[in-house]
C-alpha cells in the first residue's frame, strides 16, 4: 500500500483504508469498493504511458492481494490481529517466523502470555497509607511548646480481591492504625456469590478486638429498582433494609431503614447534571433525634483533571473540603485539597495513587477557622499546583513531545520519502479517472458533489483564506506547517454524490501518506454541492460524511474564495 507510517498502529486498518471501507464491511461491500478503486489503477488505462503503466501494474497487483486477503475469512482474521507480518508468517502467530519449530515456539509463548494476562485479571490489589501531620506547634510554638511537627493518626490498609470462579469473588482486607501511641488492627474476609445478573449474596467475617459476621443479599426487583437486606452480629447486632430506585435517566435514589443498634433512616441520591458534572446528597436521621447530612459535587474537567467539593455535618460539627485531582498516566494520579475539619481545624490533604496504592497526607496547620487560615488553605494549594503546572509540568511535557517527534522523524525519514513518492505516483494514476468522475458529478441534476480543494496536514484550518496558496508542495515545511493537496484522491472516492471516510488515519487512503509522523493531522475539504460552497475540517482519525447541512460557508468566506 502507499506508506504507510500509520500502518505501525496496532489496529491494522491499512487494507480497509486502501478500499475506503469499514473494518466491519461485508464481503459484498469489499468487492464493490475493490471494483470502484481498481477503475483508476487498472494498467489498461495507462497503456500509452510506459512509466505509469508499470506503476499501475504494481498498484493493481497489490490491490488484488488486498482483495484476496479480505475476501478469505481466515486470512482476514490473521490480518486483523497481526497485520501483514502475520500473513507472511504462515500461521496465526506473530511476525518473522521462519520454521515450523519457531512458529510452534511463538504460539506457545503467546499462549503463556495470554494465560498470565488472564490470571492477573483475577486479582485486584488496593492499598492506602494515611499519615496525619500537624504543623500547629511548628507554626505557633513558643517557649513552652516545642516547634516541631507532630504525627497524629497513622493508618495503613490493604485489600486483595480475587475471582475464585465466574460467580465467586473473595476479598481479604487488613487495616492497622495508631493514634497518639495507641494502636489497633483488624482483618476481614468476604465471599461474594453472583447468582445471576440480578442477584448476589455477600458473606463477611471480621476479626478485631470483637469478632463479627455479616450477611447481605441484594436482588433486582424491577427494571429500575433493587432491594437489599443486611444482618450483622459482633460489636453490636444490626439489621438494615435498603431500597434503590432509578428515578430518572441520570438520577438515582436510595432509602435505607436501620433496625438494629440505634434505629434510623438513611436517604441518599445521586444525579448527573451534565456530562462530567455530578452531585451526591445524603442524610441520616436516628430515633434519638440526631441527624446528619452530606453533599458532594464532582466535575470532570478533562480526561485527566477533575475537581470536587463537599461538606458534611450534624448539630455539633461541620466539615467541608474542596480539591483537584490530576492523572499523569493511566496508573498514577496526584491530588491536593483544602479542608475544614469537624473540629474546626484547617488542613491540606495531599494524595498520590499508583497502581491501586494510595498515599494520603492530611497536614493540619491551624486549629481554628480564622480568615487568614481559610484563605491560605484555599489559595496556597491551588497556587502551588498552578506554579508546578506552568513552571515545570507543561514545559517538561512540551520538551518530551518535541523529543519524541524529532526521534520519530529521524527514524521514519527514509520511509517518509518513499511514502511521499508512492502517494504522488498514485495521484498521477488517478488524473484521467478524476476528470471522468468530476464531469459525472457536474452533470448531476441540480449539481453533484465536487471537491474544489482538500488539504491534509498538521494544521487546523478554519477558513479558506487560512489555507496555504495552491499548489502545496507535499511534505515541505513552511513555518512548521506540512501539508499536501488531496482533492484528486477524494474526488475518486465520491460515489452517488456522497463521500464517506471511516474512523481511521487518512494516511492509508490512496494518494495520501503520513505527512507529519507523530503529530496530530487534519483534513480540510472545500466542496461544491447543489451549486453551493461548503467546508468541513476533521481530525485525522475522525470519520467524515459529506455533504451535510452544517457545512455551508459564510457569505464573507464565499467572497474571499
Amino acid at each position: 500500500s502507499n506508506n504507510k507510517m500509520a500502518s505501525q498502529e496496532e489496529t491494522h486498518t491499512a487494507y480497509y483504508q486502501l478500499l475506503n471501507v469499514s473494518p466491519d464491511a461485508s464481503p459484498e461491500e469489499i468487492q464493490e469498493a475493490y471494483r470502484r478503486v481498481s477503475l483508476s489503477l487498472h494498467p489498461d488505462r495507462h497503456s500509452e504511458r510506459p512509466d505509469l503503466h508499470e506503476i499501475a501494474n504494481e498498484k493493481f497487483t497489490k490491490l488484488q492481494e488486498v482483495l484476496d486477503v479480505l475476501k478469505d475469512p481466515k486470512k482476514r482474521r490473521i490480518y486483523d490481529v497481526f497485520g501483514e507480518e502475520g500473513l507472511k508468517s504462515g500461521l496465526e502467530v506473530g511476525p518473522h517466523l521462519k520454521t515450523p519449530e519457531a512458529m510452534r515456539s511463538e504460539f506457545e509463548r503467546l499462549a503463556a502470555k495470554q494465560a498470565l494476562k488472564k490470571a492477573m485479571a483475577k486479582y485486584d490489589q488496593r492499598g492506602v497509607v494515611e499519615a496525619n501531620v500537624s504543623l500547629v506547634h511548628l507554626i505557633n510554638g513558643g517557649d513552652d511548646v516545642a516547634r516541631v511537627p507532630e504525627l497524629g493518626v497513622f493508618q495503613i490498609g490493604h485489600t486483595l480481591t480475587s475471582n475464585l470462579s465466574e460467580r465467586d469473588t473473595s476479598t481479604f482486607a487488613c487495616n492497622a492504625s495508631t493514634h497518639n501511641g495507641v494502636g489497633q488492627s483488624s482483618f476481614s474476609w468476604a465471599l461474594r456469590r453472583q447468582f445471576d445478573s440480578d442477584e448476589f449474596a455477600l458473606l463477611n467475617f471480621s476479626f478485631a478486638r470483637i469478632p463479627g459476621v455479616g450477611l447481605t443479599w441484594q436482588r433486582k426487583i424491577t427494571r429500575h429498582s433493587w432491594a437489599a437486606i443486611s444482618v450483622a452480629h459482633g460489636h453490636r447486632s444490626d439489621l438494615s433494609l435498603t431500597f434503590t430506585r432509578q428515578i430518572g435517566k441520570s438520577t438515582y435514589g436510595k432509602f435505607g431503614l436501620q433496625m438494629g443498634g440505634i434505629p434510623g433512616v438513611k436517604l441518599r441520591g445521586s444525579h448527573t447534571i451534565s456530562p462530567g458534572l455530578s452531585c451526591d446528597l445524603g442524610t441520616q436521621v436516628l430515633i434519638t433525634g440526631d441527624a446528619s447530612c452530606n453533599a458532594k459535587m464532582n466535575w470532570e474537567m478533562s480526561t485527566k483533571s477533575s475537581m470536587f467539593a463537599g461538606a458534611r455535618g450534624n448539630r455539633e460539627h461541620f466539615a467541608a473540603e474542596a480539591g483537584i485531582k490530576r492523572r499523569f498516566t493511566d496508573n498514577s494520579a496526584v491530588g491536593v485539597a483544602a479542608a475544614i475539619g469537624a473540629d474546626g481545624s484547617i488542613q491540606w490533604k495531599l494524595s498520590f495513587s499508583r497502581l491501586g496504592q494510595n498515599l494520603v497526607i492530611p497536614i493540619t496547620f491551624a486549629e481554628a477557622p480564622t480568615v487568614v487560615a481559610v484563605t491560605a488553605a484555599v489559595l496556597v494549594p491551588f497556587a502551588l499546583c498552578s506554579l508546578a503546572k506552568f513552571a515545570f509540568i507543561e514545559p517538561n511535557k512540551i520538551r518530551r513531545r518535541k523529543r519524541k517527534l524529532e526521534r520519530a522523524r529521524e527514524e521514519n525519514a527514509e520511509a517518509t520519502v518513499q511514502a511521499r513518492r508512492e502517494a504522488m505516483r498514485d495521484v498521477e494514476l488517478m488524473r484521467n479517472m478524476y476528470e471522468v468522475r468530476r464531469e459525472r458529478e457536474e452533470r448531476v441534476k441540480g449539481g453533484g458533489l465536487i471537491i474544489k480543494r482538500a488539504v491534509y496536514g498538521n494544521k487546523h484550518w478554519k477558513a479558506p483564506n487560512q489555507l496555504p496558496g495552491p499548489p502545496v508542495e507535499a511534505g515541505v515545511s513552511v513555518d512548521g506547517v506540512v501539508a499536501m493537496e488531496v482533492a484528486i484522491p477524494l474526488q475518486l472516492l465520491v460515489e452517488k454524490s456522497g463521500l464517506r471516510l471511516y474512523s481511521a488515519s487518512k494516511a492509508n487512503l490512496p494518494g495520501f501518506y503520513d505527512i507529519a509522523v507523530g503529530e496530530t493531522k487534519y483534513l480540510y475539504v472545500l466542496y461544491l454541492f447543489r451549486q453551493k460552497l461548503h467546508e468541513v475540517v476533521v481530525r485525522d482519525d475522525e470519520p467524515l460524511v459529506i455533504p451535510q447541512e452544517g457545512h455551508p460557508l459564510k457569505p464573507t468566506d464565499v467572497r474571499s474564495w
